[in-house]
């Protein structure tokens, strides 16, 4: 028997015991419907946190009214990553999770947002894109992790590592200071706020990353400075290419 086989019977019979709530909307999960998911959200609350008005671009991940019309977004930036999943537009009931994940409460939703987009990433490697080797999260200054009680980006890229069946290495990047925090500045702004704000932890560990595909892992983008700032950290370093997943997308 396969070890997702055993997971999924071992999911059932504790339902039986203890009945499954959705982590966003706290209301019961039916048992029909809890057997087929491997997050614990509701019908609703999926449909509402995966729904989106536009088109996402694939390098950046901004949403826009037209598949056909072109991102104005990279256009006027300059990326260092390659690709960008995203869950849904940082609005309604995503803006809700996302401002939940980042309390230790939150941590339960985290695994859930989690599942989702390690669904949405697993079936485009699968099909379209090429393998991924390691998935990064975006680091947390200590003092906010201890005041947070951890972090909902660890959680959700070890759900990501564990759908592709790759390595998430722990504390692999740190943060060098204290930044203002990213949503109360401008786009000019975030870009000076991450500048040489990350480094690596242990270089002498970064020749096994060498030539690698890495997907890095955030909450939210808006402009998209911190990724870029960590993608050009990695590819200065040896990495081969950096791809992006994020549970939000916010106008940048």
């Amino acid at each position: 028997m396969s070890t997702l086989k055993l997971r999924r019977i071992t999911r059932c019979l504790t339902d039986l015991i203890y009945p499954r709530f959705c982590t966003l909307c706290y209301k019961p999960i039916p048992d029909e419907f809890a057997a087929r998911r491997d997050c614990d959200l509701c019908e609703g609350c999926i449909r509402g946190l995966t729904f989106s008005a536009g088109f996402s671009c694939q390098r950046c991940g901004f949403f826009r009214p037209l598949e056909r019309l072109g991102c104005h977004i990279c256009e006027l930036r300059r990326y260092h990553f390659e690709r960008t999943w995203v869950l849904g537009e940082y609005a309604n009931h995503l803006k809700r999770a996302v401002l939940a994940i980042k309390s230790s409460s939150g941590r339960p939703l985290a695994n859930a947002l989690g599942a989702l987009l390690s669904k949405r990433v697993r079936l485009d490697i699968e099909y379209y894109d090429e393998p991924i080797d390691v998935v990064i999260p975006v680091p947390t200054h200590w003092k906010r992790r201890l005041v947070r009680r951890g972090s909902s980006v660890d959680i959700i890229a070890k759900q990501i590592a564990s759908a592709l069946s790759v390595r998430c290495p722990d504390r692999f990047l740190k943060v060098t200071r204290i930044a203002c925090k990213q949503g109360t500045l401008d786009a000019a702004s975030r870009r000076i706020n991450v500048k040489d704000l990350f480094a690596i932890r242990q270089k002498k560990r970064m020749h096994a990353y060498r030539g690698k595909s890495v997907l890095l892992v955030d909450d939210i983008m808006t402009s998209g400075a911190t990724l870029n700032e960590l993608s050009l950290l990695l590819l200065r370093n040896g990495v081969r290419q950096v791809r992006c997943a994020t549970v939000a997308r916010s106008a940048a």
